[in-house]
């Protein structure tokens, strides 16, 4: 304590005034007196005392939680938690966070916290909330302490966080194809196989599941090593085939199927086309279902035909859609996987499935596909064609002995884009003819662009 004034003289009816401060050190109580002589000379004339007294406090402030438990978070999904400071005193309390200022040997990296407010001041008595988000950038065991300086406090308060981070986990599913339906795990072993017995020029799918068992969203992205098709290149040729589903569809009807238009009543389906034998001008068509089964059934060729010429010509293409989606956490993505092809083989890729910042997940891919590329066809006689145009019954009738010599002519179609080479045999009955004077002789007359025209002459059977 310290008197502005602490001895002096008084006029005759003069009125001082003394200023008493303390000074504050500790938290305590003081009780004392404060005396007042009145000095003739050297003679207590007289004394006066005051009585002093003083409560000396400091603010005092406590966290409702010194520790937090957050058990298992996920990388880069943050978690919001709520603390309170309650202020103690009648004093107003001051109170300021140190995220940056993360306490742990070797922790600090693993996660980043916010803190709002940040800093401020509790009133008197009152309790403040306080937001707390944690957010996890590395996986693993994570355990900080978070520092908030209060007033009063010879040092800051501390604020326990544990959690433990993990990463992004998924399992994989094959539903279709030739794989078996199950779920597997995405170390484990996958392949997405069509099988070996795939007919050529048929397309199969199959479908890839991929669940998500972690609250971590992420994208997913899908690409084939090999023979596959980038997402702009699948939009170009889809935009394309709906201008030609709406568009001139007399290119894909023979003469027969455009007079059919005239005369169709019952099971009709619309069509758009740009040109009928009513005219030029545009106009909408009633078409029975067979001929848009036509329709569709040849817009879908022309499809795979540039699907697989994109591709490079290469006698597969293998499709996924969509190339990327986004995995919702504990959700599931479906990705439709097609196969078209128009060449004889075993046929292997490897689809490249990338997740949120898992590695790259490599997943084969086998197609066996079986047949030939070659079609015959026939533009002279009525001809029973077989299963896909791969084989013909040439019927000669009844023939004398001797007879001269009749020839039929049929065409050899390459629907593959490489060169195939044609060798020919006969074979009666199934078996093949080892002698060159026996009953079948085979001569191959080269024509005039891309076919080859066969002769056959059959001289008869020994009786």
């Amino acid at each position: 304590m310290t008197f502005s004034w602490t001895k002096g003289v008084l006029e005759p009816n003069e009125t001082k005034t003394f200023t008493l401060s303390l000074t504050c050190h500790l938290a305590q109580a003081l009780r004392t007196i404060v005396s007042c002589q009145v000095l003739i000379g050297e003679v207590v004339c007289s004394e006066q005392k005051i009585s002093v007294r003083a409560d000396v406090v400091a603010p005092y402030s406590h966290l409702s939680a010194t520790e937090l438990d957050i058990s298992v978070t996920y990388l880069n999904v943050a978690v919001e938690r709520t603390v309170k400071i309650h202020n103690l005193t009648q004093l107003p309390s001051h109170y300021s966070w140190l995220p940056e200022d993360l306490l742990s040997e070797e922790d600090t990296e693993k996660v980043q916290i916010l803190v709002s407010p940040q800093k401020g001041t509790i009133s008197p008595g009152k309790t403040e909330e306080f937001d707390i988000e944690i957010l996890p950038i590395a996986t693993g065991d994570s355990n900080v302490i978070l520092p908030c300086e209060l007033s009063g406090m010879k040092e800051p308060v501390g604020l326990q966080i544990t959690t433990k981070v993990e990463g992004i986990s998924v399992k994989y599913e094959i539903r279709g194809g030739n794989a078996d339906t199950g779920i597997m795990e995405s170390e484990g072993d996958l392949t997405l196989d069509f099988g070996d017995h795939l007919p050529i020029g048929r397309s199969a799918s199959t479908t890839l599941i991929v669940h998500n068992q972690s609250a971590i969203r992420a994208t997913v992205d899908l690409a084939f090593e090999k023979f596959g098709l980038s997402q702009e290149a699948l939009l170009a040729i889809d935009s394309q085939s709906q201008s030609m589903g709406t568009g001139d569809m007399s290119e894909y009807l023979k003469s027969s199927d455009m007079e059919s238009l005239r005369t169709v009543r019952t099971r009709k389906r619309k069509v758009m086309m740009a040109k009928t034998l009513s005219g030029d001008k545009l106009e909408t068509v009633l078409l029975s279902d067979t001929v848009v089964g036509k329709i569709e059934s040849r817009l879908g060729q022309d499809k795979d035909k540039r699907q697989l010429e994109e591709a490079g010509n290469r006698g597969i293409v293998f499709l996924v859609g969509p190339v990327q989606g986004t995995l919702e956490p504990w959700g599931t993505t479906e990705f439709d996987i097609t196969c078209v092809n128009n060449m004889c083989g075993t046929h292997f890729d490897t689809l490249h499935c990338e997740i949120g910042g898992l590695p790259s997940k490599p997943i084969p891919v086998k197609a066996g596909v079986i047949g030939s590329p070659l079609a015959l066809q026939s533009q002279v006689y009525s001809v029973k064609k077989m299963i896909d145009s791969r084989s013909l019954n040439i019927n000669w009738g009844e023939l004398c002995v001797d007879s001269a010599v009749e020839t039929r002519k049929f065409w050899v179609s390459n629907t593959s884009p490489f060169d195939m080479r044609v060798d020919w045999t006969v074979s009666l009955l199934g078996e093949p003819v080892s002698d060159a004077d026996d009953q079948a002789i085979v001569a191959l007359v080269p024509v005039e662009g891309d076919k080859v025209q066969v002769t056959l002459e059959e001289r008869g059977k020994d009786p």
